[in-house]
C-alpha cells in the first residue's frame, strides 16, 4: 500500500488500480476532484492536467474522517485498498 505522499504524480489509471472507481467525481475547469469513501474515512484527491499530453496527475490528497477531521493516512489507505479488493472496486 502506498504512502499518501507517494500518490502525488500518479495518473488517474494508477489511482483506479489502487482504489477502484471513486464514489464521487467532479470536473471543474480541467481539474478533477475524486472522493473515495470507506466506513471510517474519506480519501480526497485533486488531479490537474500535467505535461504536454495534459494527462491528469495527483497534486493533492488528504484523508479525513466523516466529520472532516484529519485522520491517519496509512490506516485509511489500507482500509480503502482492502475495500476495493473485497468488492472489485
Amino acid at each position: 500500500m502506498p504512502a499518501i505522499k507517494s500518490l502525488a504524480g500518479r495518473d488517474a489509471n494508477n489511482i483506479q488500480e489502487l482504489f477502484g472507481i471513486p464514489n464521487f467525481m467532479r470536473r471543474d475547469f480541467g481539474t478533477q476532484l475524486w472522493r473515495y469513501e470507506g466506513e471510517a474515512c474519506i480519501l480526497n484527491i485533486a488531479m490537474y492536467p500535467q505535461g504536454h499530453d495534459g494527462a491528469h496527475q495527483v497534486l493533492h490528497s488528504e484523508t479525513i474522517d466523516k466529520n472532516g477531521k484529519a485522520i491517519d493516512p496509512p490506516l485509511c489507505l489500507k482500509t480503502l485498498s482492502i475495500k476495493k479488493q473485497n468488492f472489485g472496486g
